[in-house]
């Protein structure tokens, strides 16, 4: 997953999530001994079978754009906003917000908070 793979993020994240990403990550592993952030923005845990995919573009304007993502997972359904940022490199994730309204940005913030 992109997430967890420094080398990999570039290619799905935008520069400053990438950056975003590194600090907690580093945080985690000087405060925790942890090698990775205990968090995932797409599925809960590692299992799992994802049925009824649905992905709609809500909003685009100039480099930004917001997409909607739902999809079930056995009894678990849930809806995802992706805020998306065009880059020199093509559409990159800038955040992703939960239908609940928790952010991939306000958890990488808080990730090693006190």
């Amino acid at each position: 997953m992109a997430f967890y793979d420094p080398e990999r993020r570039p290619n799905y994240y935008s520069p400053s999530v990438v950056a975003e990403i590194a600090k907690a990550e580093n945080c985690y592993k000087k405060k925790f001994s942890m090698p990775h952030l205990e968090f995932d923005y797409i599925t809960i845990g590692g299992d799992y079978d994802i049925t009824n995919l649905e992905i709609a573009t809500q909003s685009e304007k100039n480099d930004h754009s917001t997409v909607r993502v739902s999809f079930g997972m056995g009894d678990y359904y849930t809806e995802l906003y992706y805020s998306m940022l065009e880059t020199p490199d093509g559409w990159r994730i800038d955040n992703v917000t939960t239908h609940t309204g928790h952010s991939l940005a306000d958890s990488l913030r808080v990730a090693c908070a006190p």
